[in-house]
């Protein structure tokens, strides 16, 4: 399991103790308009993920990580004028070379990077939190349609080169994916052939799994593989006597993880774990 670059060459180059990091962006990357991404998309997309006012969602790593004015930066949209690409701890010196400066030493700045935050963003096609009606794409595909909370369409991306990313494909023709579908109805679809794929992929629920295992055919066709989800059960801190560690202890020595186990849905639903990092996840 490795990082492979899409739109840049190649993982970035840190210098001054991993202080420093450097992309440069693979020559002939479009927007679905067919302008150029430029690293000054880039810089602008981490830019925006600042302001929690208008983006209230996703991870702070940047925020974290970052040096220059990072801790102050309100985010282009109090006053864009003054504020549009005004992150100091991103350097642009060229249109095809991005450079983040961190305030310390971060080895693992390259999974930072693969976050969809650093997913270009043209400056001029911004419309804030309603961006993500029809985010403009630089990959295989492009939005089509979208109902908020409810579907969306994707179509092949005309001005996408394949040849920047080799693991990604256009195969299919269009893509219809159904948001906030209650699971129960996923596997029923799933199973009618009505749709081709669970996006969340955790995996059927009770009466589905009861009903796979007990029909020949759809065992036949069904998988049980290994995932990266992991669930848990968790004691109550709070209420004596289990604010006493010891008696914490004592709970957890004497549970029966297979019966907990079998509550859950037995052996299909998951392996009895015996750490906390699933073994999908890689390191």
């Amino acid at each position: 399991m490795q990082i492979v670059p899409a739109l840049a060459t190649s993982l970035g180059v840190p210098s001054d103790g991993q202080r420093t990091w450097t992309y440069h962006i693979k020559p002939g990357v479009k927007f679905e308009d067919g302008t150029t991404v430029t690293s000054l998309d880039v810089k602008y997309a981490v830019e925006r993920t600042f302001d929690r006012g208008v983006l209230p969602n996703g991870p702070s790593y940047f925020q974290t990580l970052l040096g220059g004015n990072a801790s102050t930066y309100p985010g282009p949209y109090k006053d864009r004028s003054r504020n549009l690409m005004g992150l100091t701890a991103i350097t642009t010196p060229n249109p095809t070379t991005v450079v983040f400066h961190l305030n310390q030493a971060f080895a693992d700045f390259n999974y930072v990077v693969a976050f969809p935050q650093t997913a270009p963003v043209p400056p001029a096609k911004d419309t804030g939190s309603n961006y993500q009606l029809h985010p403009i794409s630089t990959g295989p595909y492009k939005f089509a349609s979208y109902q908020l909370n409810k579907q969306y369409t994707l179509v092949p991306n005309p001005e996408w080169n394949p040849a920047t990313n080799p693991n990604a494909r256009q195969l299919a023709t269009k893509i219809i994916v159904n948001l906030n579908v209650n699971a129960s109805d996923i596997d029923n679809r799933l199973l009618a052939g009505d749709i081709q794929l669970d996006q969340a992929g955790s995996g059927v629920q009770a009466a589905a799994r009861a009903r796979i295992l007990s029909t020949p055919s759809l065992k036949a066709s069904s998988d049980d593989p290994i995932n990266g989800f992991m669930r848990f059960y968790y004691i109550n801190t709070k209420v004596p006597p289990l604010n006493n560690i010891h008696c914490r202890m004592a709970v957890e020595y004497a549970a029966n993880k297979t019966n907990l186990q079998t509550a859950y849905g037995g052996p299909y639903g998951g392996a009895v774990a015996s750490t906390a990092m699933p073994p999908t996840i890689f390191g």
